[in-house]
């Protein structure tokens, strides 16, 4: 049987890792894999999932099984993190699954969709988190592509995305990604929030949110104050969730899938479409990551060190950003990437995609994927001349200067 495999291509992130790996100089730099990184280069663990972890150590008496739906504590804990005033909101019927990763959460929710309304299209941006399109569809999702960033003038396309989803019919989803957009770092305002829940409502669509850098932006209820917004006017939406950064979790493969809507039964049976898609995938997720959420979010000590932490990373990703940008004006002698600063979270694009990428890892020992993401985050404070320096080099910024 295995002889009439067809050969996949591999993820050209791990491509780029192993690269990069057996790249013997010193001088090199690995700005694709998308994990947040000190200044040492080191993809840490944070202090209070150290403390909650030694406090599981110690006092853990079983590893029995939790349940198809997961940790309990995990999800309220989660739930009101996402939602917070929200979740406690009597006509709100919030449910939740814990999931192995948001890549999990967002294969589940994928799935429920085919299952329960086949005919829905999920419309998911033309920029968007690498995987978004392969699992949607994987899941049986009938994709649609709305504009939402034009790499040229590192802008938003706004009014472009009002004018296409015109056309999305009563009952299609929108995927949309509540803070710190992955690739291109380029978020929705207040009121393109406000202006893009009145034609979620009007259309009546299906809001699908995937949450995976929460806090990176501008703080926790900052970052899910437009989800928030869309969530109170719409009947109902779903959520992925993504620990792995806010928490420093990656390996620990933690995150949720969240229904809410106003209809109980409704709510009810789709969690049980959602539910039963979990039992034929994996069954019940680890529990280890979830409980040190749990352990975090619940105590009042270890979630004021968190936010703490949590600070401090989102306060460097902003330094970052602004002395980036500030040295690339003074290597390139334009203001060209001023964007950057304007920008949030871990990622922004450059313009190096193509062959321009592969010239910039042959000759200056960067490494970018194809698209030309760069994760702000594995930046030391010494790398930015480095990367500046090889930006200005590449042909297609040389060819832009005046």
């Amino acid at each position: 049987m295995f002889e009439t495999a067809k050969t996949v291509a591999t993820d050209p992130l791990i491509g780029l890792m192993e690269l990069y790996g057996e790249d013997r100089r010193a001088d090199k730099l690995d700005l694709s894999v998308g994990a947040y990184r000190n200044n040492s280069g080191e993809v840490f663990i944070m202090n209070a999932v150290k403390e909650a972890e030694a406090r599981l150590v110690k006092n853990q008496t079983s590893k029995s099984y939790v349940g198809m739906a997961g940790n309990p504590q995990f999800n309220a804990a989660i739930e009101n993190l996402v939602l917070g005033p929200l979740s406690g909101d009597g006509a709100m019927v919030v449910r939740t699954c814990q999931t192995t990763g948001g890549s999990a959460a967002l294969r589940l929710l994928g799935e429920m969709i085919a299952k329960i309304n086949g005919g829905a299209k999920v419309w998911v941006p033309d920029v968007t988190y690498a995987n978004h399109v392969p699992i949607l569809a994987a899941s049986g999702c009938r994709i649609r592509i709305y504009p939402y960033y034009d790499p040229a003038s590192s802008e938003l396309l706004f009014e472009q995305l009002l004018t296409v989803l015109e056309t999305a019919c009563e009952g299609d989803v929108l995927l949309v990604q509540a803070s710190c957009h992955n690739p291109t770092g380029a978020n929705l305002t207040r009121d393109q929030w406000r202006e893009l829940t009145e034609m979620v409502v009007r259309k009546r669509m299906l809001p699908f949110f995937d949450v995976a850098y929460l806090g990176f932006g501008e703080g926790i209820d900052e970052d899910m104050a437009g989800l928030r917004e869309m969530a109170i006017a719409v009947d109902e939406a779903m959520i992925a969730v993504s620990c792995s950064k806010t928490f420093t979790l990656y390996r620990e493969r933690t995150g949720a899938a969240i229904l809410f809507g106003r209809d109980r039964g409704s709510v009810d049976r789709a969690f049980g479409n959602l539910i039963d898609s979990a039992r034929c995938m994996y069954y019940m997720p680890p529990d280890h990551g979830a409980a040190v959420v749990a352990e975090i979010l619940t105590d009042v000590t270890l979630r004021s060190q968190w936010e703490r932490e949590l600070r401090h990373m989102r306060e460097r990703l902003k330094s970052l950003r602004t002395a980036l940008a500030t040295c690339l004006e003074r290597f390139c002698g334009d203001d060209r990437f001023a964007y950057l600063d304007r920008q949030s979270g871990m990622f922004s694009l450059v313009p190096v995609a193509g062959r321009n990428s592969a010239q910039l890892r042959e000759e200056s020992g960067v490494y970018v994927p194809a698209d030309g993401r760069i994760n702000i985050a594995g930046l030391a404070e010494s790398d930015i001349p480095m990367l500046a320096r090889a930006l200005c080099r590449t042909p297609a910024l040389k060819s832009g200067r005046s």
